[in-house]
C-alpha cells in the first residue's frame, strides 16, 4: 500500500548467496576443504549454544514475528517460546543443511532437497523464486573500489555495495584538519555525522546494481565533488534531511582476520533486518533474508526492482592498507 516491498514477505527474500559465497572463497583463497571450514558451524548447531542475555532479549522481542510463520515456529521457538538466558538452543535441521554443503558443495544447496524446499516454501507463500532461479545463482569477483585517506589505501566493495557512502564521507573529511578539531570535539563528531548524511543519501539515490545502472563512481569519489559536498555543511547546525548531490559522470556479523602471509579477509553475512523475513525453509533451518525490500517500486529510481538484479546491500565489509 505504501508503494514499498514488505519486509515480512516472500517477496522480499533474493536468492541466497551466502552458501556460494563460503564454498567459493574456500575454493579460490582457502587453504582448508569446505567441509573443516564448515566443522564449527555444524557443531553449533548441533550440539547448541547456551543463549547470551542480549540475544534472549532480542529473540524475545521476535517471538510474534517467529510465530506467524509454522517452520520458523518450529525451528526457533522450543516449546512455542524464544530461548532464556542460558538456555541451550540447538537447531539440529540447519546442522543437517550445513553438513550436506559441507559434503556437496554449493550444489548442494542450489539444487536438491534444500532448493527444493526453499522453492516449495516460495510457493506456499506466495513467492516467485523458482529451481531455474536457485540454480542460475553465481558469486562475483569483483575489484574494490578506493580512496586514499591521509596515506592509507581504504577499500570497499563497490555497489550494489553501500561502502562508497564511507568512502565519500572519508573523502569529505580528509578536507579537514580533524587532527586540530580534537578527537571527539563537538566539531569533529558533527564534521562526521554530516558527512555522513551526505555519503547516505547518495547511496539511497544511485546504489544499485551496476550491471543494469551506470552508478557514478568515479564522480561520487572524485576530490571536486567532495569539495562540493563538503561546501553544504555547516559547521554551526546540523541538516535535518540532505539531499542527494548531483556528481559529475564519468544487526550483522562481521569478522576479520589477517595471517601471517598478509592474507586479509574482510566478511559479512547478514540476514538484513532482525530475522530477515521470518520465513524458514521448510525443515531446512535456514532462515530467508528479505534484502528485496530495499528495492525501488518507483520505474524512474535507479535501484527500481527487476528480474536477476542485485539490489542496494547495506554491508560494507573494507580493507585499509598503508605500502
Amino acid at each position: 500500500p505504501d508503494g514499498r516491498i514488505s519486509g515480512h514477505s516472500i517477496l522480499a527474500v533474493t536468492i541466497p548467496g551466502a552458501a556460494a559465497g563460503w564454498a567459493d572463497a574456500v575454493s579460490r583463497c582457502g587453504r582448508m576443504p569446505l567441509s573443516e571450514v564448515l566443522a564449527p558451524a555444524i557443531a553449533a548447531a548441533e550440539d547448541g549454544f547456551a543463549v547470551t542475555p542480549q540475544i534472549a532479549n532480542a529473540w524475545g522481542g521476535s517471538e510474534r514475528l517467529l510465530r506467524a510463520v509454522d517452520t520458523s515456529s518450529r525451528t526457533w521457538l522450543p516449546n512455542g517460546l524464544a530461548p532464556r538466558v542460558g538456555e541451550v538452543f540447538r537447531n539440529p535441521r540447519l546442522a543437517s543443511t550445513l553438513r550436506a554443503v559441507a559434503e556437496g558443495g554449493a550444489e548442494a544447496f542450489y539444487g536438491g532437497a534444500v532448493a527444493d524446499a526453499i522453492v516449495r516454501c516460495s510457493d506456499e507463500h506466495d513467492g516467485l523464486i523458482t529451481l531455474a532461479d536457485l540454480a542460475a545463482h553465481e558469486s562475483t569477483w569483483v575489484e574494490p573500489i578506493a580512496i586514499d585517506y591521509r596515506g592509507y589505501q581504504v577499500l570497499e566493495i563497490p555497489p550494489n555495495g553501500q561502502g562508497i557512502a564511507a568512502l565519500e564521507a572519508l573523502n569529505i573529511c580528509a578536507l579537514e584538519d580533524v587532527a586540530a578539531m580534537g578527537h571527539n570535539s563537538a566539531d569533529t563528531l558533527h564534521l562526521h555525522l554530516e558527512a555522513m548524511k551526505l555519503g547516505f543519501q547518495d547511496r539511497d539515490r544511485y546504489v544499485t546494481d551496476m550491471d543494469f545502472v551506470d552508478v557514478p563512481v568515479a564522480g561520487l569519489l572524485s576530490a571536486e565533488y567532495a569539495a562540493a559536498q563538503r561546501a553544504r555543511i555547516d559547521m554551526s547546525r546540523a541538516q535535518p534531511s540532505p539531499s542527494a548531490g548531483v556528481p559529475g559522470r564519468g544487526d550483522t556479523v562481521y569478522l576479520s582476520a589477517a595471517d601471517s602471509d598478509g592474507n586479509l579477509v574482510s566478511f559479512i553475512n547478514s540476514l538484513y533486518s532482525g530475522w530477515g523475513s521470518g520465513i524458514t525453509a521448510g525443515d531446512t533451518g535456514v532462515m530467508l533474508q528479505n534484502r528485496g525490500q530495499s528495492f525501488s517500486l518507483d520505474p524512474d529510481h535507479a535501484n527500481v526492482v527487476a528480474p536477476n538484479k542485485r539490489t542496494r546491500h547495506t554491508i560494507i565489509p573494507g580493507l585499509l592498507a598503508r605500502d
